[in-house]
């Protein structure tokens, strides 16, 4: 978590690459570094920031299972009002 936090040269180039309309594809770790933050045993580090939401890590899982999700149209490649499962 640290190691990435500190690479601030590449969260900057992400962040203005996504920004610039790029397309992402990201899932667990990798949308997990796009987010604001992420904290974990009582310790949170900046992420890339592209996804404005932090992430928090427990000992053990939570929340698994399927999830709808409605896309927006707030980025490039996405669909308004398409619903995509998972």
């Amino acid at each position: 978590m640290d190691a990435l936090s500190a690479n601030h040269e590449l969260r900057r180039e992400l962040r203005a690459a996504i920004e610039a309309g790029m397309p992402a594809y990201a899932e667990c770790g990798g949308l997990m570094y796009l987010s604001g933050a992420s904290s974990w045993n009582g310790r949170s580090a900046a992420m890339v920031g592209v996804i404005p939401a932090d992430i928090v890590m427990h000992r053990r899982p939570v929340g698994r299972g399927y999830v709808q999700l409605r896309e927006t149209g707030n980025r490039c490649g996405r669909v308004p009002g398409r619903r995509t499962s998972r």
